[in-house]
């Protein structure tokens, strides 16, 4: 999937990316930790080729980034962003059918799918309301049904990918419950997702891998169980915790001592 080999990025002489070198694992949920500043946001960026690199290269399936189209990407990759308002005004059916722009298929086939996906991830009820009076949850749920459509040419999602910046932000408990249940099936069926959140306890408890930054160079990468742990975290954070394991010993959240 995403393969980056010594990703450099340098901006108004500052370092914000200093020879980061990682491969995602394909059809897992992958994620990115670390505080305030390490780079999560620009590597991001640098997935979705927004940013020139100052070094290194970047692989999408395979192939350089750089050197693929926009339509060739928008039907492997989508990304959702943190919760904003709207600025424009239609039905959610409609901005949803929008996902489907770069297809060729008739009217209906669009229509039918976008009813039945919307279904299935429960956001049938939201399809004739207006997308401008959506709550930020409700319209981050409208998201994953929106980059769902715009990847979906059959069950398997092998060869797709999701990217997420912080999207359980505007989620209630319900709601991201809902969303995390939806990425491990998006996985389940082969795709790859790439994801950052401030709440690492619940990214580590969803993560089959983890990438951790700091200050722009990659302080641990590997499997969840290896990479979460005590002086990882201490060191990733600059801070003073404890590693609380689960009573079945299956997950662990990270305490900060005071």
């Amino acid at each position: 999937m995403y393969e980056l080999s010594q990703v450099s990025l340098i901006k108004n002489r500052r370092t914000l990316l200093d020879k980061v070198s990682v491969k995602f694992e394909v059809g897992k949920i992958n994620s990115i930790i670390g505080a305030n500043g390490a780079g999560k946001s620009t590597l991001i960026k640098c997935l979705l080729n927004e940013h020139v690199l100052s070094h290194g290269r970047i692989l999408f399936n395979q192939q350089p980034i750089n050197e693929l189209s926009l339509v060739q990407l928008s039907m492997q990759r989508a990304y959702i962003a943190q919760s904003k308002p709207t600025v424009f005004s239609m039905p959610t059916i409609e901005y949803l059918n929008l996902a489907r722009f770069q297809y060729r298929e008739s009217d209906k086939f669009t229509e039918n799918l976008v009813i039945n996906v919307a279904q299935e991830l429960g956001i049938g009820r939201l399809l004739l309301e207006n997308i401008s009076q959506l709550s930020g949850g409700e319209l981050q749920l409208v998201e994953l049904v929106r980059a769902y459509l715009q990847l979906y040419q059959g069950r398997s999602m092998q060869g797709k990918c999701l990217v997420f910046d912080e999207p359980a932000s505007a989620l209630d408990i319900k709601q991201t419950q809902i969303f995390y249940r939806h990425l491990h099936d998006f996985s389940a069926h082969g795709g790859t997702v790439i994801i950052i959140d401030h709440d690492i306890n619940s990214i580590a408890e969803l993560s089959d891998f983890i990438l951790l930054l700091k200050e722009g160079r990659t302080l641990a990468q590997g499997p969840t169980h290896q990479v979460f742990t005590q002086h990882n975290l201490d060191m990733c954070f600059d801070t003073q915790g404890e590693l609380l394991r689960s009573q079945d010993a299956n997950s662990s959240r990270y305490h900060l001592h005071t």
